[in-house]
């Protein structure tokens, strides 16, 4: 089983390439796995959210229409409104 690493004084960060982000919530759904059912827990080809996805995580990811106005159309681009990677987040507790 994998272990999580020791604690040091580094600390992470994340980046997003909004232009490969497709809302698919792979992001949200890892995360809440992660938190509730142990770290690096298997996502069901069926049904990952479960059977009735409730709860604040659901909406983590955000998508918004920008338009070109040099080429007369519009994309939509997903904004996916991360964790803040709280040392003790109270958002686990509810989610």
């Amino acid at each position: 089983m994998t272990m999580l690493p020791a604690s040091t004084e580094k600390k992470l960060g994340l980046v997003i390439d909004l232009d490969t982000c497709v809302g698919c919530q792979a992001c949200a759904t890892s995360c809440k796995e992660w938190n509730a059912q142990g770290y690096s827990a298997p996502l069901e080809d069926e049904d990952p959210r479960g059977k009735d996805p409730h709860g604040p995580w659901l909406n983590r990811i955000h998508g918004y229409e920008v338009l070109d106005d040099e080429r007369e159309d519009s994309r939509i681009v997903h904004f996916p409104r991360s964790c803040l990677h709280c040392e003790t987040p109270a958002c686990v507790t509810v989610c």
